[in-house]
């Protein structure tokens, strides 16, 4: 909740019960409304990985990049990752990388990724904020952000950014 702005209060007494308070911070983006012009969809042309040990991220993830043009690859942790990347790498435009995961987080497998191919692109995914998951993995001109959950159209927009369009 902090990561978002926000805060959690848990009241609890004897007897009573315990109460959750969530609070969440007022939205600074108005929501769209029905006279706005529906914007018309980027698509994209290539092949991505698509790196998370969450089998829903991996489903909904792979779903959006195949509507908005791309070739979807694949994995379930950073060691799948660097397996698939050794053997395809010529072929693979950019990797969605979640940053939380067992065995070979995301900027461990980032960091062999980089050894492989240097100019590896790199989308990194994650339900924390930027600030508080990517640190120095950021800094490279090679590597973009964006938060779960995500829309399709935040997930083309950084796409575009990541494969330098």
């Amino acid at each position: 909740m902090r990561g978002h702005g926000g805060a959690l209060d848990v009241r609890s007494a004897a007897g009573e019960g315990t109460r959750f308070f969530l609070l969440f911070p007022a939205a600074d983006k108005v929501a769209p409304t029905r006279e706005q012009a529906p914007v018309k969809p980027w698509r994209g042309s290539g092949t991505v990985l698509v790196v998370d040990d969450e089998a829903s991220a991996l489903k909904v993830a792979g779903r959006m990049l195949q509507t908005a043009g791309f070739d979807v690859i694949t994995a379930k942790d950073g060691v799948e990752a660097i397996e698939v990347f050794r053997e395809r790498e010529k072929e693979i435009d950019l990797v969605l990388l979640d940053l939380s995961m067992p065995r070979l987080d995301g900027r461990e497998t980032f960091e062999v990724l980089r050894e492989i191919r240097s100019d590896v692109r790199v989308l990194f995914s994650s339900g924390y904020t930027e600030q508080d998951v990517v640190g120095g993995a950021r800094g490279t001109n090679t590597a973009q952000f964006i938060q779960k959950p995500y829309t399709l159209a935040q997930l083309t927009e950084k796409v575009r950014l990541a494969l330098g369009e």
